[in-house]
């Protein structure tokens, strides 16, 4: 009987010890994921930056160009990914000609032609979307902390001339020129176009 409670007592020590050391990987897995799309966006952000600043100074394009010139070949084989959004997702859509919003029409990813990022061309801004949490609350507050925001809801704007607009992912496929930016289509009101680059499609680490 003594050696049955003994064993009762190890198994339940036992388990309490792996409880927590999964918790631990939990939390320590998702301040990870954080960091990195955290970093993400501070490269999304100073690569766009640079090119804007070169192509300024070099004056080959003019101000409306250069806001949309962003292109995955600037970053070869290190691609800034968004850890939290699913594989199959597109990387990266844009907000069109004339939204000055900081947020995305649609932050939370729940459809599957959303893209990871979300960038802003008219403003500069990027953000990274994210998965439904167990609460609305936790959603946001998982937004915040990614984005560095302090937005108070998460509410899908349905307006047609806030809808994202993406980029052709033949354009990817067929650019010989490394420098070269992804070129962008116009909004025709949509919220996607076919055949966006997914993460999948990103180059291997």
């Amino acid at each position: 009987m003594r050696l049955m409670i003994d064993t009762m007592i190890a198994l339940m020590l036992t388990g309490v010890i792996a409880g927590g050391l999964f918790m631990h990987r939990q939390r320590a897995t998702a301040v990870d994921q954080l960091q990195q799309v955290r970093a993400a966006l501070a490269t999304l952000h100073e690569k766009a930056e640079y090119h804007r600043t070169m192509a300024q100074l070099e004056q080959t394009l003019d101000m409306a160009v250069e806001a949309q010139d962003i292109s995955p070949q600037w970053f070869q084989d290190d691609l800034p990914i968004n850890t939290f959004a699913p594989l199959d997702c597109p990387w990266l859509d844009l907000a069109p000609e004339g939204d000055v919003s900081g947020h995305p029409p649609d932050p939370v990813l729940v459809r599957d032609d959303q893209a990871g990022f979300w960038y802003n061309p008219n403003t500069g801004v990027f953000r990274a979307r994210v998965l439904p949490q167990y609460s609305e609350a936790a959603t946001v507050d998982l937004y915040n902390r990614v984005n560095a925001a302090a937005v108070t809801s998460l509410a899908y704007d349905d307006n047609p001339h806030r809808q994202p607009v993406s980029y052709l992912s033949t354009a990817i496929a067929t650019a010989s020129d490394p420098s070269a930016p992804l070129a962008a289509p116009q909004s025709d009101g949509m919220s996607v176009l076919p055949g966006r680059p997914s993460l999948l499609s990103r180059p291997p680490r």
